[in-house]
């Protein structure tokens, strides 16, 4: 009884998660652009070869606000952005560290924090 409760609620609140999932969706789409702009020239600290998570196109772009999303070491893709040593993580510091910092520091603030607890608020205002 109390199963066939919260699947009516999660079946009850899809159309708003719909609404949540595309704004979330859009939030990607603009980061993803403004990733390209820093990071998508060649020779950026991102367009190592069988690296994964590059700027070079849009796919490539999602992609890597997917995994930022998903908070699978979005330290490390902080880092490469803001030029740090491998080993000793010594960064550069300068206005491309600071972009580079507030950049992937708003994208998780917003994506992660703030759109995911708008998920879990329109699913509890329904229930």
């Amino acid at each position: 009884r109390g199963l066939r409760t919260l699947f009516n609620t999660l079946i009850s609140s899809s159309p708003a998660i719909a609404n949540v999932g595309s704004l979330l969706l859009l939030i990607m789409y603009i980061y993803a652009v403004i990733g390209m702009n820093m990071y998508g020239n060649y020779g950026s600290a991102f367009d190592q070869p069988g690296s994964h998570a590059t700027y070079n196109n849009i796919g490539a772009a999602m992609a890597t606000q997917f995994r930022l999303f998903t908070g699978d070491g979005w330290g490390d893709l902080m880092a490469t952005g803001m030029n740090c040593n491998a080993n000793q993580y010594q960064c550069d510091t300068g206005p491309s560290a600071l972009a580079a910092a507030m950049f992937f520091c708003s994208f998780v603030l917003v994506a992660i924090f703030i759109m995911l607890n708008l998920v879990i608020a329109v699913v509890v205002d329904n229930f």
